[in-house]
């Protein structure tokens, strides 16, 4: 049974890891993971919390700096850089000085508008603060 915790702790963490910059949660869900392979083991939950140590220092020491050479080789985006250079449609029309969405992928975030913008117009995403997009048109 708690070798299920451990892995839902793991799941969550990975989960978490999307919102975040750096790969720590993912190294912390290896941790997790091998902590999980100890409790279906039958083993006691201090040698469960010693796995999880072991494994998740030597992801960060081993696995994160892999991921982020992989990362940057590549020129792969994550997080929020993804969505620079992404582009969308309005989802309604909207006025200059007041707030719109833009529809990516599935998804709405919200921006302020510098001008008019009517329904379905393609804009390009340039910034991004919090959950607000700085957008400009694509056409």
């Amino acid at each position: 049974m708690t070798w299920t915790i451990w892995l839902i702790a793991a799941a969550a963490l990975l989960l978490l890891e999307v919102f975040t910059p750096g790969f720590l949660l993912a190294c912390l869900a290896v941790g997790a993971v091998g902590a999980s392979a100890g409790a279906a083991l039958g083993w006691s939950i201090e040698v469960q919390l010693v796995l999880f140590s072991i494994f998740s220092g030597l992801s960060l020491w081993l696995l994160r700096p892999l991921l982020r050479t992989w990362f940057a080789a590549t020129g792969a985006k994550t997080n929020h850089d993804a969505l620079i250079g992404a582009v969308g449609r309005v989802e309604s029309a909207v006025t200059a000085g007041h707030r719109g969405y833009v529809k990516l992928d599935g998804d709405s975030w919200a921006f302020e508008a510098d001008r008019d913008y009517a329904a379905d117009t393609k804009v390009r995403i340039t910034h991004r603060e919090g959950n607000v997009v700085t957008v400009e048109s694509a056409d």
